[in-house]
């Protein structure tokens, strides 16, 4: 497990760059009190999954969040007390959310 607290920007930034696929797998951390998102994916072809984490929160924009045309799987974490959104999806992304919990 890591912990990815305090960070100036993102806590975690994934991206797909010149059309080659991005297949991060980010599970089992604790994302909190980073300055912009907890998570921050980018970029066509890229198809991140974001499983089981222990906490995403306290982050001073969204927990979650997808921008660029990015592809994401988000399947049972706790998403919870972002000063933003929970999970928040830009226009041309998409998502399978699944058993989250998110408040």
């Amino acid at each position: 497990m890591n912990t990815f607290s305090g960070n100036y920007e993102n806590g975690i930034f994934t991206e797909a760059i010149k059309n080659k696929r991005c297949d991060a797998l980010i599970t089992f951390n604790k994302i909190e009190k980073n300055k912009n998102n907890g998570i921050l994916c980018q970029g066509e072809n890229n198809h991140t999954r974001i499983q089981r984490n222990q906490k995403i929160s306290n982050n001073s924009m969204a927990g979650i969040k997808a921008v660029d045309g990015a592809v994401l799987s988000i399947i049972d974490n706790t998403i919870m007390l972002n000063f933003g959104q929970g999970i928040l999806l830009v226009e041309s992304t998409y998502a399978h959310i699944e058993k989250n919990l998110i408040s």
